[in-house]
């Protein structure tokens, strides 16, 4: 069958479900997409305002892209522009223009409004670069930076805007962040496989078994030495941790050189049953805030280039890590 768009109506909150899950995948941020997915009524309501806009490309009745978008209606003057929120198309049915498609068919959506101009934003990552590439052919490109500032929510009485009476806060109000002690060092590993199984599952993936077993697969267990070399005595690093309800969910490594004023964020992770809650925003921000008391002028983070540390990536650009050096790790059977 051919390629559909279609404009998403409040009769089609299923294939908006679908659309939901097709972005979790292309993002390799499922968690986010699907863990807290809103309610039909919800997703309803918002599919027949006239704010939001939501396409869905589809063949032989599945969702395989789609993006969603806002109009902004501006008081400057008595006009709109378009923001396009996000844009995806499953990794099998790339290449074929289903991107531009979509785009196009947003424009019309644009014109038909009477919106002036249609904008989007890219990260910078490698696996960023085929969208970065479309959207320098559709448009003009803009260098700018963008800042996310968190909200404090203060509960009231009653039921909160989330559902929550004050008697259950979510888990980011409820957690305490403290030095780790060596007796976590258990639980701490617990947390340091489960969240970097799906990474290792990438790298095995990228470089096929054989050249995976040659290179990579001794990686779990030096990580694991590493984390517990990070708790050993003498060690320069110090490791933070967040518990929430006495559960411990997630840490972070942090190493102060006070010679050089730099300060690193080193190996950290946050427990997949907790992902998409702001917890490791609140790790990190908490590391920074530990570093500048400490007189550090600088601080340093490493993640990988690949589409499974995407999702770190963005945690650590919505940390203020803005300036990056690209690298790429190569190899090849002998």
């Amino acid at each position: 069958m051919p390629l559909t768009i279609r404009l998403l109506t409040p009769a089609d909150v299923p294939l908006m479900e679908a659309l939901l899950t097709t972005f979790g995948k292309a993002f390799n941020d499922v968690e986010t997409y699907t863990a807290n997915r809103p309610t039909s009524d919800y997703l309803r309501r918002l599919l027949g305002g006239d704010t939001f806009i939501a396409l869905a490309a589809t063949k032989d009745g599945e969702v395989i892209g789609g993006l969603a978008a806002y109009e902004l209606r501006k008081f400057e003057q008595a006009r709109s522009e378009i923001y396009i929120y996000d844009l995806a198309v499953a990794e099998g049915h790339r290449r074929e223009g289903i991107a531009t498609a979509l785009i196009e068919s947003l424009k019309a959506i644009a014109a038909e409004r009477g919106a002036y101009v249609i904008f989007v934003q890219a990260d910078t990552g490698v696996e960023d670069e085929p969208a970065i590439a479309l959207y320098t052919e559709l448009g003009r490109r803009e260098s700018v930076l963008h800042f996310d500032i968190s909200v404090d929510r203060q509960p009231t009485a009653g039921t909160s805007a989330t559902g929550r009476t004050q008697a259950e806060p979510n888990s980011l109000t409820a957690a305490v962040r403290r030095k780790a002690r060596a007796d976590e060092l258990p639980r701490l590993q617990e947390i340091r496989q489960v969240a970097f199984a799906p990474i290792f599952a990438s790298f095995r993936a990228l470089l096929g078994d054989e050249l995976y077993a040659i290179v990579q697969a001794r990686e779990d267990a030096a990580q694991s030495a590493l984390l517990d070399s990070l708790l050993a005595p003498g060690s320069s690093w110090e490791v933070y941790l967040t518990e929430v309800a006495g559960t411990v969910v997630g840490f972070v490594a942090i190493q102060l050189n006070r010679a050089t004023q730099v300060g690193e964020i080193g190996l950290n992770a946050v427990h997949p049953d907790y992902a998409g809650q702001g917890i490791g925003t609140a790790l990190y921000e908490f590391a920074l805030s530990r570093m500048k008391e400490s007189g550090m002028r600088a601080a340093t983070v490493a993640t990988g280039g690949d589409a499974s540390h995407a999702p770190a990536r963005r945690a650590y650009r919505k940390a203020g890590f803005v300036a990056e050096i690209p690298s790429v790790w190569m190899c090849r059977r002998l």
